[in-house]
């Protein structure tokens, strides 16, 4: 139960992949003067209570922001526009509790196949049904403040991959090989990685910086090779050639993260991201 004495950031989808990496981050580095008070949205085997938009709210301090860290992520279309209902539950819920804003969490997947580092203001073309269904959520949280004057301010976080919950750290076993694109240079694809960690301290720092732009590309400032995690990781690779729709790199320009929260070079090393997923409790 979270401390009504202090401001609380209040999780949704604490159950999930990253609910439950990003609450193994705060027991250990606790978001500066807030209190973390997480709900899941099915019943579940842990004390983490359950809340279903428009039901009644369990007891809290009082709400600082509200991290929307709830999605779907497979299934059909009419599936993942579930999306935007859990968008708009989420401003109904911060504006019911008066909080000052709301993260939503949409992804790296709404740049679709960009060259070069991808920036906040470049347009959006997404190329698989996820990433459409998260830029779908994008507008439709624009639609909400549309529809209502004032009330919490929204966030969206358009996240790389997390360190330990995307596909390439589900693939990699102990003991066992892992199968990756080879692109024409030899090479596997790129992404842009974040430790699970680092974007615990994002959120705090964006919930608390004064005057936050919309949206934030979150990840580290430097692009970090499939093929150098699973060595480092000490995963055997077993090579593919990449088919042409194969993405050989997805590259987030974080220069306007760093304004608010500056992730150095070594966030984007395999080492860090290997160490940041097994402490967040993501990979073995």
């Amino acid at each position: 139960m979270a401390d009504r004495t202090q401001p609380t950031l209040l999780l949704l989808g604490a159950t999930g992949k990253l609910g439950r990496a990003l609450q193994a981050c705060w027991r250990v580095a606790p978001p500066g003067g807030m209190t973390v008070a997480g709900l899941a949205r099915r019943r579940n085997s842990s004390d983490i209570p359950v809340w279903v938009p428009g039901g009644p709210l369990p007891a809290t301090g009082p709400v600082r922001a509200v991290i929307a860290a709830w999605g779907v992520t497979s299934g059909t279309r009419e599936d993942m526009d579930g999306n935007i209902a859990l968008a708009r539950a989420a401003l109904d819920l911060a504006r019911e509790v008066g909080a000052e804003r709301v993260l939503h969490f949409s992804s790296a997947a709404v740049y679709g196949r960009g060259e070069g580092p991808l920036g906040e203001e470049d347009d959006p073309d997404p190329q698989a049904p996820y990433g459409a269904s998260k830029l779908r959520m994008e507008n439709a949280v624009d639609d909400w403040h549309r529809t209502f004057e004032g009330g919490p301010r929204s966030v969206i976080l358009r996240i790389g991959n997390v360190a330990g919950a995307d596909m390439l750290f589900g693939n990699m076993r102990a003991g066992q090989s892992v199968t990756l694109h080879r692109l024409p240079d030899g090479t596997a694809p790129r992404r842009s990685y974040i430790a699970p960690a680092d974007l615990a301290r994002v959120i705090a720092a964006l919930v608390q910086a004064p005057d936050p732009a919309r949206i934030y590309n979150v990840a580290a400032p430097a692009v970090t090779g499939m093929d150098a995690i699973a060595t480092e990781a000490g995963v055997p690779i077993r090579w593919q050639e990449a088919p042409e729709t194969a993405l050989p790199q997805v590259w987030l320009n974080t220069d306007r993260l760093a304004a608010v929260l500056p992730l150095g070079p070594q966030s984007a090393q395999p080492r860090h991201l290997i160490d940041g997923a097994r402490q967040a409790g993501l990979w073995p």
